[in-house]
């Protein structure tokens, strides 16, 4: 069962199919470009500027509660902190 999970997941099939989980969407105003993130492996929540190094690199998963922001202030209310490769 495990292995057909894990397979499914790696193909992007059934559930994991992008007809079902909406992942990478577009900001829903051009202004909202802050990428709330959550790692999977710690749960951690870091958001990333469009000047951070990594910015382009981030894919917003909605379905796991991974979001767009207007400002760093909403980021910060949301309990995401700024990701550490973001210099200012």
């Amino acid at each position: 069962m495990k292995l057909a999970y894990k397979e499914a997941k790696d193909q992007k099939r059934g559930i994991h199919s992008e007809l079902c989980k909406h992942t990478n969407p577009v900001p829903p105003n051009p202004d909202c470009t802050i990428k709330g993130n959550i790692d999977n492996a710690t749960g951690t929540h870091l958001y990333h500027l469009t000047t951070c190094r990594h910015y382009n690199q981030i894919v917003l998963d909605e379905d796991i509660g991974e979001q767009f922001f207007c400002t760093e202030k909403e980021a910060q209310e949301a309990g995401f902190t700024l990701a550490p490769d973001c210099l200012r």
